[in-house]
């Protein structure tokens, strides 16, 4: 038969971190800056690279990517 689950286990979990705690720095472009200066990588906004071509319609999906010629295609079809 099963144990029971401890219950430390059944306990809801601690936040990773506060997300209201740092609004102040988030929010205030001269903090965030000064942070990025300091070396921070945690708590900054950072732009994804391709965030403008996604935004205009102009990234490049894997779909648009043509295939090479030649390409093999496989499946596989296990049983159970």
């Amino acid at each position: 038969m099963n144990k029971p689950i401890d219950a430390l286990l059944l306990q809801p979990a601690e936040a990773f971190a506060d997300y209201m705690k740092n609004t102040a720095a988030r929010i205030d472009v001269g903090a965030e800056a000064k942070a990025q200066q300091d070396g921070a990588r945690v708590g900054i906004s950072r732009p994804h690279e391709s965030a403008q071509l996604h935004v205009a319609g102009e990234a490049t999906y894997i779909d648009d990517i043509p295939e090479l010629a030649g390409t093999l295609h496989c499946a596989l079809g296990l049983s159970p």
